[in-house]
């Protein structure tokens, strides 16, 4: 955990007349002050140590339940934790049954779409999305109508040959300047999984960048919002917006909002997650995979993120099947 965690952790064992240093836990003697140089007092003492286990055996000794590492930041959880509000039941890894937001040949990825169906099964998933850039996105070899058209056809003779495992038609549309979406509405209708998200124009200006992704959410065949901020670790900080105002639309009109597992992004960060699940959204984790390697690496940086902002199972959609998933994505127009 941070240091900040764990100097909370200090002064409670110090409130039950115990000192904690990398040196062991001590019972302090009566009248004993622990003091900057307690470890050197430790460090000669062989009375007083306590025998500890385990992290679950030392949150115990403070009087606390178990606090997950992901937690440990000095940012409520010790409250939470003396509260009994601790978030029960914090996404896993092995929770998350479908692969979001995967690339292919057709766009600008590494990977077949065979290739892609191999790679999800291998890790277990038991649907994946083909969520290539739609047509505005030239710099990205995005898809025209005609070709879409094209990539649903081997969609379905790949799904004919497994009925164990489900590829599903979408695309990762560009959400224009203007805020509307990429493809006319005929062409979005047709799609399971429309994945909204912005690649260019990120220095609008914050009410314009808000007005840009407002208008998009009211779009009713937006589904999931992605890489919110735009950000790119080192690179490219994120875009000024309002989010707050963007969670509290996407929580009422039933958007999910992406939790993107590439190294480079990590896009909801875990701080934006926490203060996206207080409005009540729905997140999806998903890989925004360029290929076999990226299907294979990329979701547990996902799934950390999430739990780090205090996800539990039942916020994050992809931890259904692939039924439920679609489901949960169709929201009353």
């Amino acid at each position: 955990g941070s240091k900040a965690h764990h100097i909370r952790l200090r002064t409670m064992a110090l409130e039950r007349g115990l000192t904690i240093s990398e040196w062991g836990v001590f019972r302090l003697a009566p009248g004993e002050r622990a003091g900057i140089d307690a470890h050197q007092q430790n460090r000669s003492r062989t009375q007083g140590k306590l025998e500890v286990g385990s992290e679950a055996e030392l949150y115990d000794l403070l009087g606390l339940p178990f606090i997950p590492p992901e937690l440990r930041e000095d940012q409520g959880e010790i409250e939470a934790a003396l509260a009994g509000d601790l978030p029960a039941d914090l996404v896993t890894l092995e929770a998350v049954q479908g692969n979001i937001h995967v690339h292919s040949t057709y766009s600008d990825g590494r990977a077949t779409l065979r290739e892609v169906v191999d790679a999800a099964k291998a890790q277990g998933f038991s649907y994946a999305t083909a969520t290539d850039h739609s047509r505005s996105a030239g710099y990205a070899g995005g898809l025209s109508i005609e070709r879409l058209a094209q990539q649903w056809k081997e969609i379905e003779a790949l799904n004919a040959e497994d009925a164990s495992f489900r590829l599903l038609k979408g695309t990762e549309s560009e959400i224009l300047q203007d805020g509307t979406l990429d493809y006319p509405s005929e062409v979005l209708d047709k799609l399971e999984v429309v994945i909204g998200s912005i690649h260019q124009r990120y220095g609008q200006g914050e009410a314009a960048m808000t007005e840009r992704i407002c208008k998009a959410l009211d779009n009713p065949r937006m589904m999931i919002l992605g890489h919110l901020t735009g950000r790119l670790l080192l690179k490219r900080e994120p875009a000024a917006m309002d989010v707050d105002r963007i969670f509290e639309k996407a929580a009422r009109l039933g958007v999910a909002i992406e939790v993107n597992g590439s190294p480079q992004r990590l896009d909801l960060s875990a701080d934006l997650v926490r203060r996206a699940l207080r409005h009540g959204v729905k997140l999806v984790l998903s890989t925004d995979a360029h290929g076999v390697e990226e299907v294979k690496r990329n979701m547990p940086y996902a799934a950390w993120t999430a739990r780090r902002g205090w996800a539990r199972r039942t916020d994050v959609l992809n931890t259904r099947d692939c039924a439920g998933f679609l489901a949960a994505l169709r929201r009353a127009h």
